[in-house]
């Protein structure tokens, strides 16, 4: 912003001593590098902004659950990426990695992203999503654990 207030200064400084088809094309010049510097500008605030914010649940299944219904509770939580709201969205399982610190108490993660808040928020009262929850309620051992943050 200041370099635009600075040509500005500057063209209006020079315009005074030159005659006026020379201060047409300076103004023309100067209204070119601040369009450019604009883009920039906007390209760059673009940029700034692009953050997720990353809802991430965590679920205990019932342990008497056959395989084909934990297939079922998988598919139903993948369907919630109808939801216009939801920018990406994911569900896996544990992976046997070997490593000491994994903690496995969960049978299946969700994983989804949002452009921002207000988009967790359709998403949390969004009806078919009402309707996934009741459907895959009684599969659940406890209450699911929920994790969200800001991805920069």
């Amino acid at each position: 912003m200041r370099a635009i207030i600075f040509i500005l200064i500057l063209t209006g400084i020079y315009a005074c001593k030159n005659p006026t088809i020379e201060i047409q094309a300076e103004l023309e010049k100067a209204h070119e590098e601040i369009t450019l510097l604009k883009k920039q500008l906007e390209e760059e605030n673009e940029d700034d902004n692009q953050t997720f914010l990353v809802h991430t649940v965590f679920f205990k299944l019932k342990p008497n659950l056959k395989k084909e219904q934990i297939e079922n509770f998988k598919k139903e939580l993948a369907s919630l990426g109808k939801i216009e709201s939801t920018d990406d969205l994911e569900v896996g399982i544990p992976a046997e990695t070997g490593d000491k610190r994994l903690v496995s108490d969960y049978d299946v993660v969700l994983f989804m992203e949002f452009e921002n808040m207000e988009g967790l928020k359709k998403y949390a009262v969004d009806s078919f999503h009402l309707e996934v929850r009741k459907r895959v309620g009684g599969m659940l051992a406890q209450a699911p654990i929920v994790y969200d943050y800001w991805l920069d």
